[in-house]
């Protein structure tokens, strides 16, 4: 192998690896420097390895274990420039199919599946449904084709297939070595859908008319429901025995957890549970009553009180979310007697529970107000800080809140960890516009493509218009699921209900801005080597706590040793006279990859340890844990790092 990046900018290297590596501006930043430099020094890379040894020093500032594969892959992507080239082919090979004619794509890695993705939105022509209920303006936004004078517009012919191992075809979407498309070219304006590749009929295309929005009425068996609750008991010992009978079956036929879940006889039994669960009080009751009682475990718990202890346990902490105070006992009782401990909650029930253990022991206060008061709130050192991001366990189970997104807990669409404040998410939605709904959306839809998050938008308000209002989760959720079969093969792995009920709870509870606002007060009231752990759940939780620690980073010793040529653009000139660089650009380019070096703080921030994990024993306790990660901050002089 022979990678020269002589011709490549930083900021084009840079873009790559954030794009297709990492998704950490400045750790990207670093990287492509760091890789420029030692071509500088050294010349071309001629095996993988020496591209590997430049990146071992990165390792522990990275959350990818498999770092240099992604950054190798990065390289080779913007070296051989791939999605310039696969963008000019697609629109190349559709300029000279005939209509009717399909272009297969198999795509292997994310950024090209993103790539044919955004072709296809980009050339689909909209459908009856949108047609007639859509403002031409704004479907021209949707469908940037309505504005193209192109003679044909372009539709999936069928689902996404993944490629197994060993070459065969499923068609689900999962992990696999690839991922086949197959695009037709159709005449704008006539057909509406184009036959599988499995169908028989070879026969001209037909015109299609788009089924309206389903309407949330109740099932023919809801309709017919048993009275009285031994009856409902009864159907729902039935109904267990039918789907446990019928997965049996599938199982046998070879099909996989999932397909099975999608089986039309196991989808109607399991609808008809939920709605026996839903619909009976007695069967509320006991699930309301077996939530309440049960035992919150708390994340990381040991793990995460044990690194924010490290100055031992005669300090001030502060746990951020008391929650139930699973994480806040567990520091009581390693605190000796001078020791303190304050707790922040906006939960009024969370209170509640707070004023309880306040009152049993002296070195507590609990604080009702939000963590990002923490610099209002608190004057005094702190030897350490908690934050467990997220909804709590006891929210999650009391269906009252509205939080939890499963049939079995359904409740009023409210979303507010404190519901003295603010409006509930269905107040919301009917004030929203589908444009403020797609930025809210997009806000922790991370690389989604942004015309794919404005349908999903309108489709949602359109939705409501024929619901008047969605006021309960089970409406809510059952209507994004369906909706969420629209879009699956535009996004293979979406869990659309998920994503939206967690975007519209970050946003109406101004999640984005009180992290931000806890994390630069905790780092001001933080003691010299004290901690911040934080308990991540999100991508968007980490990616803020990875965005804070770059922007108060400062460089390490090699990293002074820099050359800025890398950060100008690629010219003759500049290679040939890069020892003749100022020493000022130099401290410029090292101090837009240590936002630091530019500000007068006494303190920097650095990682003590990368993330950790749940144990297996831990997850096998309590699988809620499963997404959890564990960052831990110190606070450190500047001259330390």
């Amino acid at each position: 192998m022979l990678l020269t990046l002589q011709k490549v900018s930083v900021h084009a290297l840079t873009s790559a690896i954030d794009a297709f590596a990492l998704q950490d501006p400045l750790l990207s930043a670093r990287i492509a420097e760091a890789l420029l430099q030692r071509q500088r020094e050294q010349g071309p890379f001629l095996i993988a390895g020496q591209l590997a040894e430049v990146l071992e020093a990165f390792q522990d500032e990275s959350t990818y274990s498999d770092l240099a594969p992604r950054v190798l892959r990065a390289v080779r992507v913007v070296v051989n420039r791939e999605v310039e080239e696969l963008e000019r082919t697609l629109a190349a090979a559709f300029h000279r199919l005939k209509c009717g004619g399909r272009c297969i794509v198999v795509t292997q890695n994310g950024w090209e599946l993103a790539a044919v993705r955004r072709f296809l939105h980009q050339h689909e022509e909209p459908g009856d449904a949108w047609a007639l209920t859509t403002e031409p303006e704004r479907l021209a936004e949707l469908f940037p084709l309505c504005l193209s004078s192109a003679g044909y517009s372009v539709r999936r012919a069928s689902p996404l297939l993944t490629l197994s191992a060993g070459g065969s075809l499923q068609s689900e979407v999962q992990k696999a070595p690839g991922t086949l498309h197959v695009l037709a070219k159709l005449p704008r304006g006539l057909p509406r859908s184009v036959p599988s590749c499995g169908s028989a009929s070879r026969g001209p295309l037909q015109r299609f008319e788009e089924p309206p929005l389903p309407a949330f009425e109740p099932s023919e068996c809801a309709r017919a429901a048993p009275s009285g609750s031994l009856a409902v008991a009864e159907e729902l010992e039935e109904l267990k025995l039918r789907v446990a009978r019928r997965k049996a079956q599938l199982a046998e036929e070879g099909l996989s957890l999932a397909q099975q879940k999608k089986d039309p006889e196991v989808s109607q039994l399991v609808t008809r549970l939920k709605e026996l669960h839903r619909r009976d009080a007695d069967q509320a009751e006991k699930l309301q009553a077996r939530c309440s009682a049960r035992q919150h475990i708390p994340v990381l718990l040991e793990e995460a009180v044990e690194q924010m202890m490290a100055l031992g346990p005669d300090r001030l902490y502060v746990d951020c979310t008391f929650g139930r105070g699973g994480h806040t006992k567990h520091i009581l009782s390693m605190l000796s007697a001078s020791g303190l401990v304050k707790a922040f909650d906006i939960d009024p029930s969370a209170v509640q529970a707070g004023k309880v253990l306040e009152g049993h022991d002296g070195r507590f206060e609990i604080l009702h107000a939000p963590f990002g008061d923490l610099g209002s709130r608190v004057h005094e050192p702190i030897a350490g800080i908690l934050l467990d991001l997220g909804v709590s366990s006891p929210q999650l189970d009391d269906a009252r809140r509205g939080f939890s997104l499963k049939n079995k807990k359904d409740g009023p669409l409210d979303f507010r960890m404190n519901q003295q404040v603010g409006i509930p998410a269905s107040e919301w939605l009917q004030a929203v516009s589908a444009s403020q709904l797609a930025w809210v959306i997009s806000s922790v839809g991370y690389r989604m493509d942004p015309l794919l998050v404005e349908r999903i938008a309108e489709s949602i308000l359109r939705g409501q218009q024929r619901v008047s209002c969605f006021s309960l989760t089970s409406q809510f959720a059952r209507f994004l699921q369906e909706l969420d079969q629209d879009f699956q093969d535009e996004h293979p792995g979406l869990n659309l209900t998920k994503l939206v009920f967690y975007a519209i709870r970050v946003f109406l509870n101004r999640e984005m801005e009180q992290l931000q606002r806890v994390l630069e007060a905790a780092f001001q009231l933080l003691e010299p080597f004290g901690r911040c752990v934080i308990i991540t759940f999100n991508r968007w939780e980490s990616v803020a706590v990875r965005r804070f620690l770059r922007a108060h980073e400062e460089p390490p010793r090699t990293a002074t040793e820099i050359s800025p040529s890398a950060a100008l653009p690629p010219t003759s000139d500049n290679n040939s006279n890069n020892n003749n660089t100022p020493s000022s650009e130099k401290k410029q380019r090292l101090a837009e990859l240590y936002p630091l070096l530019g500000s007068d703080g006494a303190f920097a921030v650095r990682r003590t340890a990368r993330p950790a994990k749940p144990t297996p024993e831990e997850l096998h306790k309590n699988q809620r844990s499963h997404s959890s990660m564990l960052h831990v901050l110190e606070k450190v002089p500047r001259s330390v790092c």
